[in-house]
């Protein structure tokens, strides 16, 4: 049955690309993002670059499909395929798997299921494919992505979004939730788009206000934190949104007065930020509204001269640059013990990479960010495309590859965030 079904469906999907979202389309359920279809033996022939067509993935299903015998699939309870199979599947595969059918859609539509997915994509700590997203500040109709696992990279539009993308700003990512700041307003969207639902928060705030957000699966619901008052962006005010009140509320002040980095890693109900010279790194803890001042490494002969907060949600880590004179000479990569609140020097980057890594930055220290990716931890320069991974488990590094889709000019105004493609967000 399902094989005749996929044939049915194989015209419409025929058109469109992977990777990609169609903009004609503002209902979900016909805009589709697919992964690899799990289950395919190996030597099955699955392109997923950006210009593919599924109809080549579907064929290659079909085909193998056609070699087992159907009168053993036939006989598989629902319960099975709706209990044991479907909610293991990735949330981009369960996008096609939706328009087979009107009973397979409010199937994979229906609340229990979405909660049984995300539960069983929770349990996995790593192989949870998550994307890597690469926004570009002269193009924001659309960004990059790159699956790690897969190694491949592909394309996400945001033309569902019905305003225009160049006055949209990239602040925050968290699960499957992207944060925009309208450039002239100050007012914030919040949309998911695997699913094409958004949503304007009219909030206005200085424009050079850390906004950070975070998406909480227990209680379906988002938070963001936003520092800086409407006169002064450098002012200890802290502001506090909460998506199942949909109100914003006055949060516990910094503790002082200084400049904190966009970017604020969340782990353990506590968002973590650094700030500039002299470096702090400052911690907010939601449920009790304290922040908390943690002091910086120190190391003997050298000190810290740059500092990123990085977090994969059990660990805490601080990239820091080591040098002297306010020149940086090495990498190393800090591990916070909790109870202490001490940092461990975990290891320092290879010579050869940190000279490569620091020339890339042409050594402007306050471009360089970090984000935790999975097993990652991915190094990068808002001004160039490249990004160096660690990979936290092995202890290795590499280079992530280039981009196809960049243009031969590959000029500044790059961010990267790390993205969990999930159906849940915005129920």
């Amino acid at each position: 049955m399902i094989v005749l079904q996929l044939k049915r469906r194989r015209k419409r999907l025929s058109s469109i690309d992977f990777f990609f979202f169609s903009s004609s389309s503002s209902s979900p359920a016909d805009s589709i993002w697919v992964s690899e279809l799990k289950g395919l033996p190996k030597t099955t022939n699955l392109n997923l670059l950006s210009g593919d067509r599924i109809s080549n993935n579907i064929s290659d299903l079909i085909r193998v499909s056609l070699s087992m015998n159907p009168n053993i699939w036939k006989k598989l309870p629902e319960h099975i395929l709706e209990v044991s199979i479907l909610p293991y599947l990735p949330a981009q595969t369960l996008l096609l798997f939706r328009s087979i059918c009107r009973k397979w859609k409010n199937l994979i539509d229906s609340p229990s299921f979405l909660d049984n997915h995300h539960n069983q994509q929770s349990l996995r700590r790593f192989g949870k494919q998550p994307w890597l997203l690469m926004f570009k500040q002269q193009d924001r109709s659309c960004c990059r992505v790159y699956d790690v696992l897969l190694n491949k990279w592909g394309t996400l539009s945001l033309s569902f979004l019905r305003t225009n993308q160049y006055v949209l700003e990239v602040v925050s990512v968290s699960h499957g939730l992207i944060c925009f700041r309208y450039a002239i307003s100050g007012s914030l969207m919040i949309c998911n788009p695997i699913t094409k639902m958004w949503k304007v928060l009219y909030y206005k705030h200085p424009r050079k206000s850390p906004i950070s957000m975070v998406y909480e699966p227990f209680s379906k619901s988002f938070k963001i934190l936003i520092t800086g008052s409407e006169s002064d962006s450098f002012s200890t005010d802290t502001v506090l949104y909460d998506s199942i009140t949909d109100r914003w509320k006055k949060a516990a002040n910094l503790p002082f007065k200084t400049e904190l980095k966009s970017e604020a890693p969340y782990c353990d109900g506590t968002f973590y930020f650094t700030t500039s010279e002299p470096i702090h790194i400052l911690a907010y803890n939601i449920s009790t509204d304290i922040w908390l001042d943690i002091p910086a490494p120190t190391c003997p002969g050298q000190r810290l001269t740059y500092a990123s907060v990085a977090a994969n949600g059990r660990f805490v880590f601080l990239i820091a640059g080591l040098g002297v004179h306010g020149i940086v000479k090495s990498l190393s990569i800090w591990k916070l013990h909790k109870r202490s609140m001490e940092w461990i020097e975990v290891l320092r980057m290879p010579d050869i990479m940190c000279k490569k890594f620091l020339s890339m930055c042409y050594h402007t220290y306050k471009h360089i960010c970090c984000i935790s990716h999975d097993d990652y931890i991915c190094l990068f320069c808002s001004t160039s495309p490249e990004v160096l991974l660690y990979k936290i488990s092995r202890g290795t590094w590499h280079w992530l590859p280039e981009c196809p889709f960049l243009s031969a000019k590959k000029s500044g105004g790059f961010s990267w965030y790390s993205f969990d493609p999930d159906l849940r967000p915005f129920l």
